[in-house]
């Protein structure tokens, strides 16, 4: 057997931390009708294409005594047919899975599809990336495409960069894999020293354990977002507000941290949009998290005023909490894929449902909130909550038509 020869980079601080290394793969599964063999034959042709200017996509985790980070390895020649076919899975006889599954139940059935928490990977021979096409076994002629990458390779920005490129005729992008550190440690140019500082304290960090270790069980919910209930909040925003207009994200993270009494709302952002030395080429774990306070986030004309006061973004209008209050103040978390995602059609198919994967009964230690496109232009928001009923999301969120009634609850 002939030795591979690699390359081995350092990968950021934030990639190293054990939040990062606790996650599974960010992972989707998308659900089709029509001919499976043509369309695996498509995919995987496209997969040998991205992967010939992105060898990284078949790296392995590495933790040694050359950097105090994880460093990622992987071929430093052309990648072969068998180094691809550890990333393309298809039909593999461990994933059974069907577009009338429960959410849990489709999460187990997936798991093997799932590339493994970081932790999991240091110093073993799995790879940051897994490409999985089985049968529907709900849906005669139906099948399912789950595409899962390592959370400590990549951000749902990078994700969505790769993913969208299975999906296309057109040119193959090469992403660059070497991390930028130093523009990375300018998040608190954004987020601010003091929210930042905050979001890494021991009782903020407590409240979280808590969170993750008691309560009570996480439901899931999912439902396409409403246009004409958006299109009513961007009516109500006048000349006596202060701003000209306010986002579909404002108002969807305004509801959410309404509903979820947060004290706290973090809103992820993705730093190539905010620092100029993060390109919209450079794969990694680019992201912040903006601490929005319930006196900023409780309106979504308070947000998009947030966003227009300059950097850092000004997010809160009181003090954050202290020690006492920080170990017990609700929190919430609110991210949004919606505007990194492309089409995923595949030609002769049709695109019946694509979800964002999360093992919902351990990743979420405080309520959370995903907005993607379920289906090409119709948006959609995921919520994991322990706090919050169905009934209540319903009049309050901007929400309507359930993804799936077989799905969820």
């Amino acid at each position: 057997m002939r030795s591979i020869k690699e390359t081995i980079i350092p990968l950021l601080d934030e990639e190293s931390s054990m939040i990062i290394k606790g996650e599974n793969g960010i992972t989707t599964i998308t659900f089709y009708k029509g001919d499976r063999g043509p369309a695996t034959d498509f995919i995987r042709a496209r997969l040998r294409e991205i992967v010939k200017v992105n060898p990284w996509l078949a790296g392995r985790l590495i933790k040694n005594k050359k950097h105090k980070n994880l460093q990622l390895a992987y071929p430093s020649d052309t990648l072969s047919e068998e180094q691809i076919n550890k990333i393309l899975h298809p039909n593999p006889a461990t994933v059974k899975v069907g577009s009338e599954m429960g959410y849990e139940e489709l999460f187990k059935e997936a798991k093997t599809a799932i590339v493994e928490k970081g932790n999991q990977l240091i110093n073993k021979p799995g790879i940051v990336s897994r490409l999985t096409i089985v049968p529907d076994i709900h849906a005669e002629n139906g099948f399912a495409l789950i595409f899962s990458i390592s959370h400590v390779a990549a951000d749902g920005f990078t994700y969505y960069k790769i993913f969208n490129q299975l999906f296309s005729n057109g040119p193959v992008e090469q992403l660059e894999v070497r991390r930028k550190q130093d523009a990375a440690n300018k998040v608190t140019d954004i987020v601010g020293k003091k929210p930042f500082k905050f979001f890494h304290s021991a009782p903020f960090v407590m409240n979280l354990l808590k969170g993750a270790l008691f309560g009570k069980k996480t439901k899931c919910y999912g439902f396409y977002i409403e246009p004409d209930r958006i299109t009513s909040a961007k009516n109500q925003v006048n000349g006596h507000s202060g701003v000209d207009y306010i986002s579909t994200n404002d108002i969807i993270s305004s509801s959410f941290a309404k509903v979820t009494d947060a004290r706290i709302c973090i809103m992820a952002v993705n730093l190539r949009s905010w620092v100029k030395d993060i390109s919209s080429t450079d794969a990694g774990n680019y992201a912040g998290g903006l601490l929005f306070d319930n006196d900023t986030s409780h309106s979504p004309v308070g947000i998009r005023k947030a966003f227009m006061a300059g950097l850092p973004v000004p997010t809160t209008a009181r003090p954050l909490p202290k020690f006492g209050e920080a170990l017990s103040c609700k929190v919430s978390l609110i991210s949004s894929w919606s505007d990194f995602q492309e089409s995923h059609d595949l030609e002769g198919c049709e695109q019946v449902l694509h979800l964002p994967l999360y093992d919902a009964k351990q990743a979420f230690p405080l309520d959370s909130a995903v907005v993607f496109k379920a289906k090409q232009d119709k948006l959609a928001v995921m919520y994991f909550t322990k706090t919050v009923e169905r009934d209540d999301l319903l009049s309050t969120c901007e929400v309507g038509e359930t993804l799936s009634s077989k799905t969820f609850q």
